[in-house]
């Protein structure tokens, strides 16, 4: 199975007559086969912590585990396979394949 790094900003973790509540930022690792079917593998949110007062934060990639925090990681996953982020995922699952069918030739 191969993977792709896909980037999300502002995923609502609700949605709910229209209204989006709860936005995150992160990446999702994304596995996928030459069929183009593919599933979320790992999730990770930006992280940041305050490191100067008013001015400077210290950025990090912070893992999300599916045992340690089950409801969010589904939510999350959920997210990721409705739309718009499905469809945004799908392109760049297919423009992966064609990458890799074009070093393969």
């Amino acid at each position: 199975m191969n993977e792709i790094e896909f980037h999300f900003e502002e995923l609502p973790l609700i949605v709910e007559g229209g209204f989006e509540a709860g936005l995150i930022n992160g990446t999702a690792t994304i596995g996928f086969h030459e069929e183009g079917e593919w599933s979320v593998r790992e999730i990770a949110l930006d992280g940041y912590r305050r490191i100067a007062p008013f001015a400077a934060y210290e950025r990090k990639p912070l893992a999300l585990c599916k045992d340690s925090h089950p409801w969010l990681y589904a939510a999350i996953v959920d997210r990721l396979e409705s739309e718009p982020f499905k469809t945004r995922i799908e392109e760049d699952v297919a423009l992966a394949l064609e990458a890799e069918r074009e070093d393969a030739a």
